[in-house]
C-alpha cells in the first residue's frame, strides 16, 4: 500500500544525506569520502528502496492510482455519463461502448471460474498512458479461434500468451499445421520456419469437446438461474402500510421495554446470582435502565438519574453485576419468543418452522483474546454475532464467534440449544454457510438446510443409481454416491446423530475432526456422501421451484432488515463493541438481541391493533397484505432519548449546581 509517509520520511532523509555529501564536496581541502562517515548508510539503503517502492513516473501516477480505486468509481463514472447526457454526443462514442462493455466483463468473470475472451475489445478512448497499463507489452492475450472449417462444432476461444496463433484452413483441417501456416504476434512480425505452435491452440484441436480457455480443463455444463424479479406492490398494500406507519404511536425505548414487561413479565425471569428470592425496590426500572445501556452501547452512566427511583448510580451498577448474565437473559428472552407466536397476525408471516442463520459484525478496537481480525469486515479485529431468526421476526438464540472463524462451524449449535417453544426444521443461510458436511449433517438430525446460493448453476450433482435418468439435468449429475461408505460407517453415523441431539458433543466442535484440515476422516467422509445427495436433492428443487427460492431469499432478507434495526439501537460509540472480556460481549450482545425482540414484539401488538381499527371502520385488508407487513420498522421509536430545557427556580437565577459526592464522603 502507498503510504505518504513513509515516502515522504525517506525523502527527507535523502535530502538531508545530500546536503552532507554537497557541503564535504564543496570544501577544497576537504574529502569526499569523509561525508559518507557522517552517514547511517543502512538507513540510506532502507530509504532509497522506500523511495523505489513507493515513487511513480509523473504519466502513470493517476492512472495507477484510479486502477486501485476501481471498485470505488466504477458506478459513479456510469450514474455521471448517464446524468451529463453523453449517449447522444458523437465524441463520446468510444467512451460510452466502453461503459457498457464493462458490465458484461464483470459478469463474465463473476459467474465463470475462466476468463472468457471477446472477439474485440472497445479500445479507442484510450490514450497512451491507459494504452500501456490495459495492454502491457510482455503480457498479451488474444483471441484465438479454434474451430474446424466445415465442421458443426461451433468456434471456441483459445487464449495464448504472449502472441496470436492463427491457422490456415487447409493446415487446420488436414490435421498438419506446420510452422509456415502460423503466424505470431508481436505485430508485424513472422515466426521463422520450424518453431512449433503454441500448445493451447494445438490441444485445443486435438482434443474433443470444449476447452476452458487457457487451460486443459474442459468446459462443464452449468445451468444458469435467472434472478427473481421484484414482487409488484399492490395499491392495497402500500395504503395499508401508510395507513400503518400514520396510526402507530411515537415511543421512547425506555417506555417501550415498561410496556412490554406489563404484557410479559419478562424482566420478573432476572433473578439474582445468589438465587436469593427477595427483590430490591424499584428494580424493574433499574433492569430496564441496564438493558437500554448496554443495548444502546452507551454506558451505565448515562442511564444515571439521582433523583428517580431505582436509577441511582450504586443500584444500576449493582443490578447490571448481580442480574444481567446470559442465563437470566436467555430466560427473558424466550418468554418474549414465546409471546410473540401466540399473536393472531403473526400467523400471517410464518408458523415458525422456517429460520435463517446470518452474521452481524462489530469492530473491536481494543485487542482481546476473543476477538480476530477479518480484512473483510473489519479494519482491524472484530467479533460476528451469529443470530437465528425465525420466519415469525423472533430471534431465539445467538452465539458470538470470534472474527477468524467461519459462522458454519457454529450453524447446528444455536438450533440444538435453544430455550425457546419454536421449533424450526428448515434453515437457511447465505453461500459462506454451505458445505457437503453441513448437508449431510443436517439431513442426519432430520433438518432441511436451505442455503442461497450463488453458484448454484455450478455445482456439481450425484446419483445414487448409475442408470437412473434425469433428463436435461443429466448432463450435470456427473458425481456418483459411495454407498459402501455409508453402510460401512451407518452405526457410527447413528451415534454421531445421538450425540449431537443430547448435547453431549457440539456440532462446532466435532466439525473440525471430521473435515481433518482437508482430508476428511472415514465418519468425515460418510458424512460427506450423505450430504452430497441430500444437496443434490435440495439443488433439483431449488433448480425447478421459483417460490421455494423466493422463500429463501424472503426469510435472508428479513434477517438483513433485523441487522439494520440492530445497527440503529446500538449507536453508542460509533457502534463499536469495546467489552474486554468474552463474557462481557456475551453479556452486552445478549442485551440488544432481547431488546430487539422487545421491539419487535410491541410493533407487532400495535400492527395488530392498527388492523382490528382499520376492519372495524370498514376497510378491507386483505391476509396477502398482511404476510407482507414487517415489525422491524423502527421511526416511530426514539432510541437517543428526547432532550429537557427545565431549570430548577435556583438555577435558573443564576445559583451554581451542587457538587458531586466523592466516593471517600459516601462512605464516611
Amino acid at each position: 500500500m502507498r503510504t505518504m509517509g513513509d515516502l515522504d520520511s525517506a525523502a527527507l532523509m535523502l535530502r538531508e544525506a545530500w546536503i552532507t555529501l554537497s557541503h564535504a564536496a564543496a570544501d577544497p581541502e576537504g574529502d569526499t569520502r569523509s561525508g559518507f562517515d557522517l552517514l547511517d548508510i543502512t538507513a540510506m539503503h532502507q530509504a532509497a528502496r522506500t523511495v523505489g517502492e513507493l515513487a511513480r513516473p509523473q504519466a502513470e501516477a493517476i492512472a495507477a492510482e484510479l486502477t486501485a480505486r476501481y471498485r470505488t468509481i466504477n458506478q459513479p463514472l456510469r450514474r455521471l455519463a448517464k446524468h451529463l447526457g453523453l449517449e447522444g454526443l458523437e465524441e463520446a462514442g468510444p467512451l460510452m461502448e466502453a461503459l457498457a462493455f464493462l458490465p458484461k466483463l464483470e459478469r463474465t468473470l463473476a459467474k465463470s471460474h475462466q476468463r472468457d475472451l471477446f472477439p474485440s475489445v472497445p479500445v479507442g478512448h484510450l490514450g497512451p498512458t491507459w494504452q500501456t497499463r490495459v495492454f502491457p507489452p510482455r503480457a498479451r492475450w488474444p483471441v484465438v479461434s479454434t474451430s474446424t472449417p466445415g465442421s458443426s462444432v461451433p468456434p471456441r476461444p483459445c487464449a495464448a500468451p504472449y502472441g496470436v496463433t492463427t491457422c490456415s484452413s487447409p493446415a487446420w483441417t488436414s490435421g498438419a499445421t506446420p510452422a509456415k501456416h502460423c503466424s505470431r504476434t508481436t505485430p508485424g512480425k513472422t515466426l521463422p520456419p520450424g518453431v512449433p505452435q503454441p500448445r493451447p491452440v494445438r490441444d485445443a484441436r486435438r482434443r474433443s469437446g470444449p476447452l476452458v480457455p487457457g487451460t486443459r480443463r474442459r468446459l462443464r455444463d452449468h445451468l444458469v438461474l435467472t434472478g427473481l424479479d421484484k414482487l409488484t406492490e399492490p395499491a392495497s398494500l402500500k395504503d395499508l402500510r401508510e395507513a400503518v406507519d400514520a396510526r402507530i404511536p411515537t415511543v421512547d425505548l425506555p417506555e417501550l421495554l415498561l410496556e412490554v414487561h406489563a404484557w410479559t413479565g419478562f424482566l420478573n425471569h432476572f433473578h439474582h446470582v445468589s438465587e436469593a428470592g427477595s427483590r430490591a425496590e424499584h428494580l424493574v426500572v433499574s433492569l430496564a435502565a441496564v438493558l437500554v445501556a448496554e443495548a444502546c452501547n452507551i454506558g451505565i452512566q448515562a442511564m444515571v438519574s439521582e433523583d428517580e427511583p431505582g436509577r441511582s448510580r450504586d443500584q444500576l451498577f449493582w443490578v447490571e453485576q448481580n442480574y444481567l448474565r446470559a442465563e437470566t437473559l436467555r430466560l427473558a428472552n424466550a418468554v418474549l419468543v414465546d409471546y410473540q407466536a401466540t399473536l393472531p397476525i403473526v400467523g400471517h408471516w410464518g408458523g415458525g418452522e422456517l429460520a435463517s442463520a446470518d452474521g452481524l459484525r462489530f469492530a473491536t478496537p481494543l485487542r482481546v483474546l476473543n476477538s480476530g481480525p477479518n480484512p473483510k469486515y473489519f479494519a482491524a479485529r472484530g467479533i460476528t454475532l451469529y443470530n437465528y431468526l425465525s420466519d415469525q421476526y423472533s430471534g431465539f438464540n445467538h452465539i458470538v464467534i470470534p472474527g477468524t472463524r467461519r459462522d458454519s462451524l457454529y450453524l447446528l449449535d444455536g438450533i440444538l440449544d435453544q430455550p425457546t417453544s419454536l421449533n424450526p426444521t428448515e434453515i437457511a443461510t447465505d453461500t459462506a454457510g454451505a458445505s457437503e458436511m453441513i448437508f449431510g449433517l443436517f439431513r442426519l438430525l432430520g433438518y432441511q438446510f436451505s442455503p442461497r446460493l450463488a453458484d448454484a448453476g455450478h455445482t456439481q450433482l450425484y446419483r445414487a443409481d448409475p442408470g437412473a435418468g434425469y433428463g436435461p439435468l443429466n448432463p450435470l449429475t456427473t458425481g456418483r454416491i459411495r454407498q459402501q461408505t455409508i453402510t460401512d460407517n451407518w452405526d457410527d453415523l447413528l451415534r454421531l446423530a445421538g450425540s449431537l441431539r443430547e448435547g453431549t458433543v457440539r456440532a462446532s466442535q466435532i466439525l473440525p475432526v471430521l473435515a481433518g484440515q482437508g482430508r476428511p476422516s472415514p465418519l468425515g467422509r460418510a458424512v460427506m456422501q450423505i450430504g452430497r445427495l441430500d444437496r443434490s436433492a435440495f439443488l433439483a428443487r431449488y433448480y425447478h421451484s421459483e417460490l421455494f427460492r423466493r422463500k429463501i431469499n424472503t426469510q435472508l432478507n428479513r434477517q438483513e432488515s433485523r441487522h439494520e434495526l440492530a445497527r440503529r439501537i446500538f449507536y453508542g460509540q460509533k457502534g463499536e463493541l469495546r467489552q474486554k472480556y468474552k463474557e462481557g460481549q456475551e453479556d452486552q450482545l445478549s442485551a440488544l438481541g432481547l431488546v430487539l425482540n422487545a421491539c419487535v414484539l410491541w410493533n407487532s401488538v400495535h400492527i395488530q391493533e392498527v388492523v382490528n381499527q382499520l376492519r372495524a371502520e370498514g376497510h378491507h385488508v386483505s391476509d396477502a397484505d398482511l404476510a407482507r407487513l414487517s415489525p422491524l420498522g423502527h421511526d416511530h421509536i426514539r432510541m437517543i432519548g428526547r432532550y429537557h430545557f427545565r431549570l430548577s427556580p435556583e438555577l435558573a437565577a443564576g445559583k451554581l449546581r451542587p457538587l458531586r459526592a466523592t466516593r471517600e464522603t459516601v462512605v464516611s
